[in-house]
């Protein structure tokens, strides 16, 4: 391969040597950012002000680009996250010696969602309708065997001992946390339903369609709050082929 000045956005692309190939790359190359006409220098500025919360405005001001190419991208780097964050939902949490909460919330109309919530790891999923045999299968496909978990008692997850968990339940119409047993509840799933409510208000009420990307969101700056930026970096980086 050589390199070769060009006259395009990414200012120089490598050319294979070989006559009989003739192929070509570029940095962007693989990446998200191939086929963007917008610079990569205001692009990843751009990444850096959606790390930071920046609102659309902000974002136009900050990199020179219009509304629609910022709307566009804070909205790509959405799907590109969900697409990272459940790509790995085949995992399992949990484990034998291990808990679990698992609660389930109505997010929108008519959209529900069970969370499932360890001391180290986060999953939820979208259900479209929360019977026993759905939540059931899904409990079996992403909580490990012999893991104790904890849920309210609502009859939905009725049976979860019989598949093979250590299931504990808490009575929310008394307790919010057993009185028995001081650490059999869900506080640590409803506080998580609670700050992703109000992450999503905050987002405005147009988001329905949008709603998995927004998840993806909110998980990734969960896991990442302390550099935001820097994990985005990393991410794009691994999973550009």
């Amino acid at each position: 391969m050589k390199l070769k000045k060009v006259l395009t956005g990414d200012r120089c692309k490598w050319l294979c040597r070989r006559k009989a190939c003739a192929g070509s790359c570029t940095i962007v190359t693989g990446s998200i950012f191939f086929g963007a006409e917008s610079s990569l220098a205001s692009l990843t500025l751009l990444r850096y002000e959606w790390s930071a919360k920046s609102s659309v405005s902000r974002a136009m001001v900050e990199t020179g680009l219009d509304r629609s190419t910022v709307l566009d991208w804070y909205r790509l780097l959405r799907n590109f996250l969900f697409d990272y964050e459940f790509d790995r939902t085949s995992r399992q949490i949990g484990g034998t010696g291990m808990t679990v909460e698992v609660d389930e919330t109505k997010v929108v109309r008519q959209k529900y969602h069970i969370g499932c919530v360890s001391a180290s790891h986060k999953e939820w999923l979208r259900v479209e309708t929360k019977t026993q045999g759905v939540l059931n299968d899904l409990i079996l496909r992403h909580v490990a065997p012999g893991t104790r978990i904890l849920s309210d008692c609502w009859a939905g997850y009725n049976g979860l001992s019989a598949l093979g968990f250590q299931h504990e339940t808490v009575n929310h119409s008394h307790n919010f946390v057993d009185p028995l047993q001081g650490d059999v509840h869900t506080q640590r799933i409803e506080n998580v339903w609670r700050w992703l409510k109000h992450f999503l208000k905050q987002k405005g009420t147009n988001i329905c369609g949008s709603l998995e990307g927004y998840f993806a969101e909110y998980m990734f700056r969960k896991k990442h709050e302390a550099n935001v930026f820097e994990a985005l970096v990393a991410v794009i980086a691994r999973e550009t082929c």
